[in-house]
């Protein structure tokens, strides 16, 4: 339906609910505020305490994996995301956080890289 295809470019709307806000985010990472691009990934992670919360990055698959993992005496829950970085992004000064939602902000400087040049060749 190409109604359902517009609407997955539409702007996040507050009301919404935190996994659809969570999938538009890992689809669309690099957002631009104050005309600077930056990487900004949202995970509803509002189930786990920051010290169940893992976020580590690695350079040679250029992934950001997320894991979370709480058990009690009534239940067990487990959340593992691993993403792969747009190209552009900063790992080293990658930062995160939680908001009083509980939702995991994590957020790095992007670099834009330089498009390839695109032209036919002549090879003698």
């Amino acid at each position: 339906n190409p109604r359902d295809w517009f609407d997955s470019f539409r702007p996040i709307r507050v009301h919404e609910h935190p996994s659809q806000i969570e999938a538009f985010r890992v689809l669309n990472p690099i957002v631009e505020e104050d005309g600077v691009k930056k990487f900004l990934l949202e995970l509803d992670v509002r189930r786990f305490k920051p010290n169940e919360v893992t976020v580590k990055t690695n350079a040679r698959d250029n992934t950001l994996t997320v894991e979370a993992k709480h058990k009690d005496d009534e239940s067990k829950f487990e959340y593992l995301r691993k993403i792969t970085l747009p190209q552009g992004v900063v790992t080293k000064d990658m930062t995160c956080h939680f908001t009083s939602e509980g939702i995991l902000q994590i957020k790095a400087p992007y670099n834009a890289p330089e498009e390839a040049i695109v032209a036919d060749t002549e090879i003698p």
